[in-house]
């Protein structure tokens, strides 16, 4: 058949229709999972463990971990016992014991630091990025393999500023499930997630928190190493993405994986759906996540500094990212096109907020880590210390001055 009569018989799928099946194709991916699962505790229950072995760790790189997969087991067979389970009646209840069951053994075990330095790190890394790289389908807001190495290598300042990877390994399997790359900030005893991500199959189990709580004790030991003197609980901020701000190919790209100038035909594989911008909002709101910088400031790229030198472009870009709505749609564009000419194709195009953990009610003292992170990120992550300072840097300009409003 020729691609001409192909591309015919199989037609292009509609948006709505593409969105639909990329659902449903997370949905058929997280049940395979719960399947495979299911296939791991009967293994186990029959006595033949080697059977689940070589069916389902031959791709692990860390290999299984026994003490979890005897929690595992014993934690639905506590369940069954418990509720009275009769998994050929109800076996939705069956299936809800062994969620929570891979769900707490995967907290329990699953997350363990990434160094691509390290000995043996750079198989981890490898298979750590290549979640990663499938979690951020816009190819301007995620990093290249070779640069996102090269930043995981650097060392920690001597003030405890740097870089790190986290893994979440699924314990039973060795496989990686979902990560966080973030940076540690010790002398404001904070950190931040750059990217956090969790493989659509494993999505619903509640494995934010885990990457949550991981991040936190990693800053944690950072403090102690590095600022010991400083006994504030660690504090996490967070970057997401500004939907207001977003072009809508980029939702959708972000969403569901698919390049709105790309569809697919009809009876295509498609890509894993992911949750919608709204949900991740709601999760991380949940865990506590409260906006402190609203500026719709442009992710920088790894080795650029954001600069506009002449100050009528640059006061129009910053009125542009503060979401400034006096804006004509003319003035808008104009500014985006600063923006883009002043990134050089480098950063993402995915305007973001700034989002910290924080208690039920905003203290002073909150106010002053979250200050204190703010600064130190400023001069170290974004500023060219060569220039005049803040006021050159035009997500210095957009972050602090949201800030003090």
């Amino acid at each position: 058949m020729s691609a001409l009569n192909r591309a015919s018989t199989h037609p292009e799928m509609g948006l709505l229709e593409a969105y639909d099946a990329s659902v449903q194709e997370k949905a058929r991916t997280a049940d395979a999972q719960l399947q495979k699962a299911i296939a791991i505790y009967d293994a186990q229950k029959s006595g033949q463990p080697d059977k689940y072995l070589g069916k389902f760790s031959t791709i692990s790189a860390g290999g299984v971990h026994k003490v979890a997969l005897r929690q595992f087991v014993a934690a639905i067979d506590a369940a069954i016992a418990e509720k009275g389970i009769d998994r050929a009646a109800d076996p939705a209840a069956f299936a809800k014991a062994v969620k929570n069951a891979y769900r707490d053994v995967i907290n329990a075990h699953g997350i363990e630091r990434v160094d691509p330095a390290a000995p043996g790190g750079v198989a981890k890394y490898e298979a750590w990025f290549k979640i990663y790289n499938k979690s951020f389908p816009i190819p301007g807001e995620r990093e290249s393999k070779e640069d996102m190495r090269e930043l995981l290598e650097e060392r920690m300042t001597k003030d405890g500023y740097g870089e790190i990877a986290i893994g979440l390994r699924d314990p039973l399997t060795g496989v990686y499930i979902g990560g966080v790359q973030a940076l540690v900030v010790a002398k404001a005893a904070s950190g931040m997630f750059t990217y956090a991500f969790i493989d659509s199959a494993f999505q619903g189990l509640g494995l934010a928190h885990t990457l949550l709580d991981g991040t936190r004790k990693a800053v944690s030991e950072a403090v102690a190493k590095y600022n010991p003197k400083d006994t504030r609980p660690p504090m996490i901020f967070l970057e997401k993405n500004k939907l207001s701000l977003m072009p809508l190919e980029n939702i959708y790209l972000d969403t569901t994986g698919i390049d709105v100038a790309k569809m697919p035909h009809q009876g295509s594989k498609l890509p894993y759906g992911a949750k919608p911008q709204s949900e991740r909002d709601l999760i991380w709101s949940t865990l506590g996540a409260k906006e402190v910088a609203n500026a719709g400031y442009i992710q920088p790229s790894l080795d650029g500094v954001t600069q506009v030198k002449d100050p009528a472009q640059r006061d129009l870009a910053i009125r542009y990212l503060r979401e400034d709505r006096t804006l004509s749609e003319t003035q808008r564009q104009e500014a985006a096109g600063i923006i883009n000419t002043a990134l050089e194709g480098k950063a993402a195009h995915c305007p973001l907020a700034l989002c910290s953990f924080v208690g039920s009610g905003t203290t002073q003292a909150d106010y002053s880590q979250v200050t204190d992170f703010l600064r130190a990120f400023l001069q170290k992550s974004c500023l060219d210390t060569n220039k005049k300072g803040l006021e050159n840097d035009i997500f210095a300009q957009a972050t602090l001055g949201k800030l003090a409003q």
